[in-house]
């Protein structure tokens, strides 16, 4: 474990910066500061570790953007975080990333019917922009129909919104 200052670790680009806007789209909607002190966030760490690696001049998130924002949230730019430095190609560090994201939403599987749909939804919406713009996949028991097994979404069919057509798309389509 080392200990960084707060504003030399960044949100990162690409991959696993669309994994870390994923994990705030279904983390809870409290605000970290209503919950979380100053006092917190060293305890809070020593159980939700921050995985950062090193690049020229700073750090990037590669694992525990929930902890991260929390932290972000709760102590100042200048005060000092203890992260755990790894190192590892794209690839390894998205895979590790995405594995975190699908076993924390697993293990913290909201109750309400409606709000697991939602984290099905934007597991799925990411692993399909990771499959399609880095060619990245999830592995087969993470696939669209073992995670809606794992979340109990089997009874019902998750449909996509369709866009309306109007009136001249239908009636080009006819002829």
């Amino acid at each position: 474990m080392k200990r960084v200052p707060l504003f030399k670790i960044h949100v990162p680009e690409g991959a696993l910066g669309r994994i870390h806007e994923s994990t705030l789209l279904i983390a809870n909607d409290i605000p970290a500061s209503e919950w979380v002190s100053h006092t917190m966030c060293d305890e809070l760490l020593f159980h939700y570790r921050i995985c950062v690696r090193q690049m020229q001049r700073h750090y990037e998130v590669v694992s525990g953007f929930r902890s991260f924002q929390v932290i972000r949230a709760a102590l100042e730019p200048g005060d000092e975080v203890a992260v755990h430095r790894v190192s590892g190609s794209e690839v390894e560090l998205v895979r590790t990333a995405l594995f975190h994201l699908v076993l924390d939403s697993l293990m913290h599987c909201p109750d309400s019917y409606d709000a697991r749909e939602r984290v099905y939804r934007q597991l799925t919406e990411l692993t399909r922009a990771l499959r399609k713009e880095f060619e990245i996949r999830l592995p087969r028991e993470y696939a669209s129909r073992n995670l809606k097994r794992c979340m109990g979404i089997t009874h019902r069919k998750l449909r996509h919104k369709r866009s309306r057509r109007s009136e001249l798309e239908r009636l080009v389509e006819r002829d």
